[in-house]
């Protein structure tokens, strides 16, 4: 039953039913344990940490992650380690703690370099991109993306590389000195190997992070079209940092002058950082998680909509 459970989870998943899917994870997880399963229940625990990450419950998501990493820390097993350390590296990114952030896929690269699991490495590259991203480390960034890449198509993992794509793409994007022009062309490839790998939330990222590249290049008929796309997806599944895409719709809106779908989009990103934030536990920690991106950016833009 327990292993009914978990793909019966996985279903509901894909279906767009994320309350669902954590509910018959957490049963699958209570079956693994009662029959010590450790394997199974360290799976497990790595998928409610992405749907829980994936929902806000970025709390919730450390506490599963540590869990499954600490299973195979026990059992000796030094395979999906770093991968596991690079998952919660990237929750801490998610919070705005980028000292432990820092710490931990340093220590996640090192662990795949020595299990010499391209596809985990690659991952463990994207992190620590991401990582320096969000400390406007825009140079630092792209060499990471760039070397992740390589790993990813070596290892032949196209949800790596489509991850990498969508990095890079982002990164041109935030770098003052970063160029449109390649930033759309990775995100059109990251959406053609998103349809491709039938991954709709990658589909989504794709074309909103191509929306915004043309923006930047002044075609806003064009930019609106694509972010339309990506908005429209978002009802299909559920999208880890659906707020970015909402966010990335209502500046579009703006820019096109069309104030109310401006409005309507603007608070639907701000809404779900309030959402998000309010499920926190510690002020401190709301505090931190309210001050970096992309919360601070959609708070702000938000505040200077409505007060023109």
């Amino acid at each position: 039953r327990a292993d009914v459970m978990h793909v019966m989870g996985n279903a509901l998943f894909y279906r767009g039913r994320a309350e669902e899917t954590m509910g018959a994870y957490e049963e699958a997880l209570r079956l693994y344990r009662k029959y010590q399963r450790h394997t199974q229940e360290s799976t497990i625990l790595m998928n409610l940490g992405f749907i829980s990450a994936m929902r806000g419950y970025y709390e919730k998501a450390l506490e599963y992650y540590r869990a499954s990493y600490d299973i195979d820390r026990e059992k000796g097993d030094r395979l999906y380690t770093g991968m596991k350390l690079a998952n919660l590296a990237q929750a801490h990114i998610d919070l705005g703690n980028y000292e432990q952030a820092r710490q931990l896929v340093k220590q996640a690269r090192k662990l795949c370099e020595q299990t010499r699991d391209k596809s985990a490495l690659a991952d463990a590259f994207f992190t620590s991109a991401l990582l320096r991203l969000r400390l406007d480390r825009h140079d630092d960034s792209l060499r990471y993306i760039d070397e992740g890449l390589r790993l990813a198509r070596e290892a032949d993992s196209r949800l790596d590389e489509i991850r990498g794509l969508l990095l890079w793409a982002e990164c041109q994007l935030e770098n003052p000195n970063g160029s449109a022009h390649e930033a759309a062309q990775k995100a059109v490839e990251a959406a053609k190997l998103a349809q491709e790998a039938e991954t709709p939330a990658e589909m989504v990222h794709a074309f909103s992070l191509q929306a915004r590249a043309l923006l930047k290049l002044g075609n806003s008929e064009e930019a609106i079209q694509r972010s339309a796309h990506a908005v429209a997806f978002t009802v299909v599944q559920p999208v880890p940092g659906v707020e970015v895409v909402y966010y990335v719709h209502g500046k579009i809106m703006q820019t096109l002058g069309r104030t109310g779908w401006a409005r309507m989009f603007l608070s639907k990103a701000r809404d779900e950082i309030m959402r998000k934030a309010n499920l926190l536990s510690q002020d401190k920690v709301r505090e931190i998680y309210l001050s970096v991106y992309p919360a601070r950016d959609i708070l702000r833009d938000y505040l200077r909509f409505i007060q023109s």
